[in-house]
């Protein structure tokens, strides 16, 4: 599915034997301040952990505070940005599906633990300055890609411990918001259900496609995307067609009615009502107040 919206794209260093990186927000920033700032997408995870100073991240147009000791968890694919005028420090974690699963079950953990898979508020947490578990975790990160790559052993102990950080994230999250609860079958349909989503979203906006393509019925498909991320699978329709209107105003220059035909609107007026409905604006009144604050 090709996207309608003029977003980068990024994929992962190809001269990494193992692909995971471990690199401070500072060094990252060096030389890509331009590039990290603007709107665009990676093919694999971050993982960014804010130590000093504070800063707006943005992911899928919500933004996020981030304050000294505040670890966001930003998903492959997702649309996000750097903030430009902020000075903060801290520590990012890139890593790809590719290195994390080596079993059918690290795939449905990525694709539907409420770590990567939330709002962007609750993909957020906040840690104790010194946290123990969070803090030896990174610093043995650290150390071990340090060593030699040649070693057969660092890819596992190193999955290992980034296994065990998102494990623990996700116990923080699933503490602060008692809704999430995990059960394999509720996340096997959650990943069915995603897939199906990203490659139909722009033709099938009904609910009634999704279900009679997964074969399940609307109760269960509303209980696992209720209970593992918080949203109905209408709201996730929504969402996603919502996120590609907004790229597609924002960062191209094609008129409504060429956006509203590429979304699969049968009339200009009924993507109208529809970007309203969930936005307060109409399409033009959103463009319009974006390049005007720009």
């Amino acid at each position: 599915m090709k996207a309608v919206g003029n977003i980068r794209h990024f994929h992962f260093k190809t001269e990494l034997s193992i692909e995971i990186e471990i690199v401070s927000i500072a060094e990252l920033y060096s030389g890509n301040r331009n590039i990290l700032t603007l709107p665009h997408r990676c093919s694999f995870y971050h993982i960014i952990w804010v130590q000093k100073g504070r800063a707006m991240h943005h992911v899928d147009f919500t933004p996020v505070f981030l304050e000294p000791d505040s670890v966001l968890f930003v998903g492959k694919e997702m649309l996000h940005y750097f903030d430009r005028s902020a000075h903060y420090d801290g520590w990012v974690i890139l890593f790809t599906e590719a290195f994390f699963s080596s079993t059918p079950e690290d795939i449905r953990f990525l694709r539907s633990s409420p770590v990567f898979n939330s709002l962007p508020d609750v993909s957020h947490i906040r840690i104790q300055p010194g946290d123990n578990p969070f803090s030896t975790l990174l610093s043995l990160m650290k150390e071990e890609q340090q060593r030699n790559p040649a070693d057969k052993r660092q890819k596992r102990i190193l999955k290992n411990l980034l296994y065990n950080f998102l494990l623990l994230a996700e116990r923080k999250i699933k503490d602060g918001h008692p809704a999430f609860v995990r059960q394999s079958p509720e996340f096997d349909n959650i990943l069915l259900f995603k897939d199906l989503l990203e490659t139909n979203f722009l033709k099938e906006k009904s609910v009634n496609f999704y279900i009679k393509n997964l074969n399940i019925t609307e109760k269960k498909l509303n209980s696992a995307t209720s209970h593992v991320i918080g949203r109905t699978p209408k709201e996730l329709i929504d969402e996603r067609v919502l996120l590609e209107a907004k790229m597609a105003l924002l960062y191209t220059r094609k008129s409504i009615k060429e956006i509203c035909f590429d979304l699969g609107f049968d009339e200009p007026t009924n993507f109208i009502k529809f970007f309203r409905r969930h936005t307060g604006k109409t399409p033009m009144e959103c463009r319009l107040a974006f390049f005007t604050k720009a």
